[in-house]
């Protein structure tokens, strides 16, 4: 279970060695910034794109010179497409620190990660902030043919492009969205804080099929399946709908991880109670704000 509170890097839950009022230097941080994840585009009689995720970037080594809170601003999953044109809405941009990520794309649409194409087309390109490495994958595009489904939404950071929609004489199915990416390598296997799917976060949302015919599944990290919301928090894009007068899934909000090693003797603590500090085996800790809020340290 997440524990909530002040924790000092180098302890296990104890007050660090305070280094005084002036200007404190972090090094060695672990940073990740996820932004909100694109809403799938809702019905319109024909094979409707899914949504990028949320563009994904995971920094190792960051030094920070810190004199006061550092704000953090988590980027909101967006609406998936209700009312005509039943567009779905665009997610919401993450920062922290100088250090930004791009909120994903919805059907056809660039963004950090790409939107799936709708019925005949081609998916949006992913990493529109355009950063190196790249932030998120293209959106996946339609198949050919007069029966084509759409194409999934793209997945954030290494994850693919979102695989293209069926194609051909026969009904098209829709497309998958684009895999997510995983964490571990720098926060771990497993936290209690990680949600569904585990440490991979960012997955692109189901494309829908053409007419009624069936969509897609949405990408591991959270992506949205046919007709489906995004998980949680996890930055990923909702999956499409061609299910007559229904909306396309949710986006779902992006996070932020900021791990802080043993070596850095300073007491960290978040806002809001929302957000954990959560203390590691190695006497490292991770800040975790899966809302908005800011980084103290004391």
């Amino acid at each position: 279970m997440p524990i909530i509170g002040s924790f000092a890097a180098g302890s296990a839950g104890g007050f660090g060695q305070r280094k005084g009022a002036g200007a404190k230097e972090l090094s060695e941080l672990g940073i990740m910034i996820l932004a909100g994840g694109g809403g799938g585009n809702g019905w319109t009689g024909s094979a409707n794109g899914g949504a990028g995720a949320g563009g994904m970037r995971v920094f190792t080594c960051q030094a920070i010179t810190y004199t006061e809170p550092l704000p953090v601003v988590i980027g909101a999953g967006g609406a998936g497409g209700a009312a005509p044109p039943r567009s779905g809405c665009q997610g919401g941009d993450t920062t922290f620190n100088c250090l930004a990520s791009s909120g994903g794309g919805f059907g056809i649409n660039p963004g950090g990660s790409g939107g799936g194409s709708g019925h005949q087309g081609t998916g949006g390109t992913g990493n529109i902030g355009g950063y190196s490495p790249p932030e998120g994958a293209d959106g996946g595009s339609s198949g050919g043919g007069c029966y084509a489904g759409s194409g999934g939404g793209g997945g954030g950071a290494c994850g693919t492009t979102g695989s293209s929609g069926g194609s051909g004489a026969s009904p098209g199915g829709g497309g998958p969205g684009g895999p997510g990416t995983s964490v571990a390598p720098v926060f771990g296997p497993t936290q209690p804080f990680y949600g569904t799917d585990g440490a991979t976060f960012a997955g692109g949302g189901a494309g829908g099929g053409y007419n009624v015919n069936s969509g897609g599944s949405g990408g591991t990290g959270g992506g949205g399946g046919y007709n489906t919301c995004a998980a949680a928090n996890k930055g990923a894009g909702g999956g499409a709908t061609n299910a007559s007068c229904s909306a396309g899934g949710n986006g779902s909000d992006g996070r932020v991880f900021i791990k802080v090693p043993s070596t850095n003797a300073y007491t960290i603590s978040v806002t809001p109670g929302t957000n954990t500090v959560v203390p590691q085996p190695d006497g490292s800790v991770i800040a975790n704000f899966s809302v908005s809020g800011c980084f103290i340290v004391e």
